[in-house]
């Protein structure tokens, strides 16, 4: 995903009532922004208004939310073209198709975004919703904040007047959609010596060098040689090691698109839950709805581990999930319906290069138990975090896990990512080019305020980061943490400040900070 793409997105509201064993959400608006990279945070484009998705909000109790971010492209007036040889193709017009975003909106409000136990997050029909589950909802909706988006669906602006004031914040090009040869273009990006990508690669995902080479190597073979020479790759280790990171970082560097999608919301066909075949229909569109695209894309399948083993609370092996995959991952041609009224696109899977990538803790946990169980007492037993990710695994490891062998079959290449350490940790802080301390300091110096920075920091923001057991991402929320009255003051006063000299214990004390002002 391009997070330097306007979306656009549902706001939801969170709804509870005492008959209803979870909670509900309702579509309250429309609203076109940003999407991080990630996926977990939406930007309003003129509000700069922040919404988290609604997986987060519900971990977090929030009542408002976002979902379904499409490229705003999805929206835009489609002209069909004639070349000289009389070959037909799809132009985008750089103008909003109103009626396409009144029609999308007026559609979604009458969907009940779900969420239980049972059920990670489903969209069903209000009016099914309310049959299958016996609750009357009395529907109240909130008028949408997004005033730009407001204006034009209530007809207070033009689709150019409208435009206008989006390209005054964001410049958008036209685009030629399913014109573009994707192959041609990545043989062209990868037309370099492999070590050179390799090695940027190694400049932004820190300690993975080995995880890096082959999954380029994957790359080039299939680029080169085609899909005879494709290689699936399954991709393991710790959370916060970098697996997502990679993937985004791969994308950036040969320019090719990328789709992740997060599995534990998935449910085998006939339960509850996303089916498998909505993989490709949410490739589709973020790929702008660009077949050709979509067709030659990577396919990140993150959270693959949570849909191994049973289910202890249904009869269905959350395994039938993979089973479900088979045809995706193996290459197969899929009518997909892409939206209510009907229409359908052929979809073939066979050009996707596809890569599975979950951490596998209770795969880690369970050898660790056994491990130490099998030592016996009286012996200097290793804790399970020194045995845990230790050891390469095994097709066979997987199978016991779980995961079934057809499935496992279709992945040719199989990764192990390295735990990091406090060492790994300060590295990326200081050299890594996704590290959340050199954000600051290049938006910093951006305001030309100067940074100062003790070296005895770096280390304790490592191991109070190692400490949360998250890998990497534990250093984002400390670093967060640590800027957070730095930034308070700096914007009550910036333009008088100059310098910035973080105190040896700014990590435990976030006031241990001296501002130095302009003369």
């Amino acid at each position: 995903m391009n997070d330097n793409k306007l979306k656009v997105a549902l706001i939801l509201g969170e709804y509870q009532r005492p008959d209803f064993d979870g909670v509900y959400y309702l579509v309250e608006g429309i609203s076109i922004g940003k999407e991080n990279e990630n996926g977990t945070k939406f930007t309003e484009l003129f509000t700069n208004k922040e919404y988290v998705n609604t997986i987060v909000a519900s971990e977090f109790g929030l009542d408002i939310s976002y979902t379904n971010p499409l490229p705003i492209e999805r929206f835009f007036v489609e002209k069909e073209c004639v070349k000289k040889d009389g070959t037909k193709y799809t132009k985008t017009i750089k103008k909003f198709d109103k009626d396409k975003c009144i029609e999308y909106y007026k559609f979604m409000e009458k969907m009940v975004f779900v969420q239980t136990d049972e059920v990670p997050l489903l969209g069903i029909n209000v009016d099914e919703f309310e049959k299958e589950f016996k609750v009357d909802l009395g529907l109240n909706y909130v008028e949408d904040e997004n005033v730009l988006v407001n204006a034009l669906l209530n007809g207070d602006l033009t689709e150019e007047e409208f435009f206008d004031k989006i390209e005054e914040k964001y410049d958008l090009k036209p685009q030629v959609t399913r014109g573009e040869d994707i192959e041609s273009k990545l043989q062209k990006t990868l037309d370099k010596p492999i070590s050179e990508i390799v090695n940027k690669l190694k400049s932004s995902i820190i300690n993975q060098d080995e995880a890096i080479k082959k999954i380029v190597l994957a790359i080039y073979k299939y680029a080169l040689f085609g899909k005879d020479m494709k290689s699936n790759i399954l991709l393991y280790g710790p959370s916060g090691v970098g697996k997502t990171a990679l993937i985004n970082e791969v994308a950036k560097v040969i320019d090719y698109p990328v789709h992740i999608e997060d599995m534990s919301n998935y449910s085998a066909t006939g339960y509850k839950g996303a089916n498998v075949e909505d993989i490709l229909i949410h490739l589709y569109n973020n790929a702008g709805g660009d077949i050709n695209k979509a067709e030659h894309s990577i396919l990140f399948l993150d959270e693959i581990d949570k849909k191994a083993g049973k289910d202890a609370d249904i009869s269905v092996s959350k395994s039938d999930v993979l089973k479900g995959l088979l045809k995706i991952v193996e290459g197969g041609v899929f009518t997909l319906e892409i939206n209510h009224m009907g229409d359908t696109i052929k979809f073939d899977t066979s050009k996707l290069l596809i890569i599975a990538g979950g951490a596998f803790t209770d795969l880690y946990d369970k050898q660790a138990m056994e491990k130490k169980n099998n030592i016996g007492f009286g012996t200097d037993v290793k804790s399970k975090e020194e045995v845990k990710y230790g050891s390469e695994l095994t097709i066979k490891d997987f199978e016991k896990f779980g995961m079934p062998l057809e499935f496992m079959g279709r992945f040719k290449t199989i990764i192990k990512m390295n735990s990091l350490n406090i060492d790994n940790l300060i590295t990326i802080l200081k050299s890594s080019n996704l590290s959340e301390l050199k954000k600051y300091v290049n938006a910093l110096q951006s305001k030309g305020v100067t940074l100062n920075i003790p070296d005895a920091i770096y280390e304790k923001i490592a191991k109070t980061a190692l400490s949360y057991g998250t890998g990497a991402r534990g250093l984002n929320l400390v670093v967060d943490k640590i800027f957070e009255n730095v930034f308070y003051e700096i914007f009550n006063d910036g333009k008088n400040i100059e310098e910035v000299t973080l105190g040896d214990n700014i990590v435990e004390n976030q006031s241990d900070f001296i501002l130095k002002k302009r003369l």
